[in-house]
């Protein structure tokens, strides 16, 4: 019970700060963080979401926070475009200021490192995808999940389906 009040009071917390205060980007990737502390990941999507939709004077460093919020809310769900929002901040970050952008992802505690690795292996692999040479690739907004050219993956000789389990 006293669990559920403390969420509660995090939540209501961070609704209040977040309605109350100046679009401060700081302020507003905190309220975030405490949305997912107090496990309202519909929030913390939406904060984040009108960060990157309403704010163009993010420093690399917020980039790089809100993509690993992203990442966060994406092992809360199935939605794709979370993940392309992650890459987007990625990519951003890296653009606005590298240097910045790395000695955050350098910083973040151990049990973020997971979503550092796993979203610079995703962004790698979609930027340079690209160039693989005999396939089209999309080049709109559509979900970075769409580049994938699932009907060209091979299949597997029949000698690698047998399942013997006896």
């Amino acid at each position: 019970m006293k669990n559920i009040l403390n969420r509660l009071v995090v939540i209501i917390l961070s609704v209040i700060f977040v309605a109350c205060s100046s679009p401060d980007p700081a302020a507003e990737i905190d309220a975030a963080d405490n949305a997912l502390i107090g496990g309202d990941s519909n929030l913390a999507r939406e904060i984040c979401n009108s960060l990157l939709d309403n704010n163009s004077n993010l420093t690399a460093s917020q980039l790089a926070h809100i993509s690993l919020i992203y990442m966060q809310l994406a092992d809360m769900t199935d939605d794709t475009d979370i993940i392309d929002r992650a890459a987007r901040c990625w990519r951003d970050a890296m653009t606005a200021n590298t240097d910045s952008a790395m000695a955050y992802y350098q910083s973040v505690p151990i049990e973020q490192q997971k979503n550092v690795i796993l979203l610079a292996a995703i962004v790698h692999t979609f930027d340079r995808a690209a160039n693989i040479p005999g396939i089209e690739w999309t080049t709109d907004d559509s979900s970075a999940f769409d580049l994938i050219p699932f009907d060209s993956i091979p299949e597997f000789p029949d000698e690698y389906h047998h399942h013997d389990y006896e």
